[in-house]
């Protein structure tokens, strides 16, 4: 490899070190702290354990490690907040957008077409691969959620519980072979609510 594509690539991966920093909303004190490089982590090997042969793995890997990439320049935009009107899914969508770019020019052209693709097809969500790892971001995210007694610091300050419940609904949909899976995670997350002392519903499922 050219030494002027390896500096590239290693400025590249010096910024894409603030994932490391880039904490997800919700964490506190009490609560074991979640940055967009953890979540990354964990749901890459979820990935790896969940992949079905209809699945190319290699892609649904590369997917899973972008998928939140633009975040380690534009930070973290809690899906709650979106839907509480206290943020602007247009703007994180194009704060994240002129993200990748700026990702896409660092790079040597080879590797920055690859990376902004690969996130742009996560985004896009038309290709099996885009919509199995979009399903698991959900999973993760819940199994975080339930485990890291966020329920019980937020409890008393978070009105709409059934955004929770139903936060992976609309991925199973387009990815309905991990329905399975969702019924397990859903099973967690009811314990989850009841040990936080949060009622949970029949309609939650």
């Amino acid at each position: 490899m050219d030494p002027k594509d390896i500096r590239k690539i290693i400025k590249f991966l010096h910024v894409a070190e603030n994932l490391k920093k880039a904490l997800r909303y919700g964490h506190t004190k009490r609560v074991v702290k979640d940055s967009a490089a953890d979540h990354t982590w964990r749901l890459s090997l979820m990935v790896v354990l969940f992949a079905e042969k209809n699945i190319d793995l290699q892609k649904a890997l590369k997917i899973s490690i972008v998928h939140d990439l633009p975040e380690a320049l534009a930070g973290d935009v809690d899906a709650y907040l979106i839907h509480k009107g206290m943020a602007s899914k247009d703007d994180k969508k194009r704060k994240e957008l002129n993200a990748m770019k700026r990702f896409e020019k660092m790079l040597p052209k080879k590797y920055g077409k690859e990376i902004f693709g690969l996130w742009k097809e996560y985004e896009d969500g038309k290709t099996k691969e885009a919509r199995f790892v979009k399903a698991l971001d959900k999973f993760e995210t819940i199994l975080h959620i339930t485990r890291s007694d966020l329920l019980s610091v937020v409890g008393p300050k978070f009105h709409d519980f059934s955004f929770i419940a139903h936060y992976g609904d609309n991925a199973v949909k387009n990815y309905p072979k991990l329905k399975g899976i969702y019924v397990e995670v859903k099973k967690e997350l009811k314990v989850g609510y009841k040990r936080a002392k949060v009622k949970w519903v029949n309609k939650y499922g």
